[in-house]
């Protein structure tokens, strides 16, 4: 029966990993397509804001030569503000994206670690988050120019 019975535990906590297994996997590929997707938006909200930019400037300069009104160059500034507006939108929502990520992948790892019997120390968060900001501001100048991040990590 004590068998029996062991066997049953030993296989309820394989279930239970494999559920842990295949949720992680599932939540970091949804992670990485909406980091995928949030990286395609920037990249058409850049396009976007280049084009007001250049819908002001031709204005801009059709306004000096006396071919249109001021109103028509404020409506140009609306658009690009609009435009810059919406960039930024797009900027902070791949910011968040990415954070988020790097948030499931730290929290996993504590989480491990936590398991085994072993609390995460400063170091380990000091260490990731330096890391991080290398990888990810190296690779976005854009960014790195415009804002700066703050990891938060839970209190062990």
């Amino acid at each position: 029966a004590r068998l029996k019975a062991s066997r049953a535990v030993q296989e309820q906590e394989t279930y239970n990993y494999q559920k842990v297994v295949l949720q992680a996997f599932t939540e970091v590929s949804n992670a990485l397509v909406n980091s995928r997707k949030s990286r395609e938006i920037r990249e058409s909200r850049e396009h976007l804001e280049q084009s007001a930019r250049s819908n002001l400037d031709l204005a801009t300069l059709q306004y000096i030569n006396g071919v249109i009104s001021y109103l028509d160059v404020l409506d140009a500034q609306r658009g690009y503000f609009d435009a810059q507006i919406g960039l930024n939108t797009a900027i902070r929502d791949e910011l968040s994206v990415t954070r988020s990520l790097y948030w499931e992948a730290v929290v996993h790892r504590d989480v491990k670690k936590c398991t085994s019997g072993v609390s995460p120390d400063q170091d380990f968060r000091d260490s990731i988050s330096r890391r991080f900001s290398i990888f990810f501001f190296r690779r976005n100048p854009l960014i790195s120019s415009r804002c700066s991040v703050t990891l938060p990590f839970p209190n062990s």
